[in-house]
């Protein structure tokens, strides 16, 4: 079993070694949904309003009234499909920096390794877990707060073990979570 100290030079020493891409995965976590949540809203340009070509606005009511399926196919897209693929993608490339201790990982080589029914269970487990955290902070706060915590690691756990079904995620993760909360 580590100790809190072994794992903090560990995490440290992966960090260093792999800085430039864990870099370069935090800034496109960070960018790219606001690119796609502008693409999506300001997808404008792809039918400008001839009547008036600046006013954003008008143009997205005038793409929303002309093509309305293209632009809610885009919107979901944009905002709902990529970010869940970018979300899984960097969780999985921090899983092999776990795994491949003190060695070079390339985000790119994870990325030609995922899985399209890996991606859908990983996104299935997710929904479900922010569901179960929703009603649970319809009884109150304290009570979605204390199950959040305890749900946190039902993504890691999804990459980890692919295999597991959505409840025997969220237990699992209950499970390494118990007495770790705070």
């Amino acid at each position: 079993m580590f100790d809190r100290n072994t794992l903090k030079r560990t995490g440290r020493y992966n960090v260093r070694v792999n800085f430039p891409e864990i870099l370069i995965i935090q800034l496109i976590n960070y960018f790219l949904p606001m690119i796609f949540g502008f693409l999506a809203f300001g997808y404008a340009g792809f039918a400008i309003n001839t009547n008036n070509p600046l006013l954003i606005q008008d143009n997205l009511e005038f793409v929303m009234s002309t093509y309305p399926l293209r632009y809610s196919i885009f919107k979901t897209i944009f905002n709902v499909i990529l970010p869940f693929f970018i979300t899984y993608w960097s969780t999985n490339y921090y899983m092999h920096i776990h795994v491949n201790k003190g060695y070079k990982v390339s985000p790119f080589e994870v990325l030609r390794k995922l899985n399209l029914i890996n991606f859908l269970r990983y996104i299935a487990k997710i929904f479900v877990t922010n569901f179960f955290v929703i009603l649970w902070s319809l009884l109150l706060i304290i009570p979605g707060l204390i199950k959040a915590y305890s749900y946190y690691l039902v993504p890691f756990i999804a990459i980890d073990q692919p295999e597991l079904g959505i409840f025997e995620t969220i237990e699992e993760s209950q499970r390494l979570m118990n007495g770790n909360k705070m």
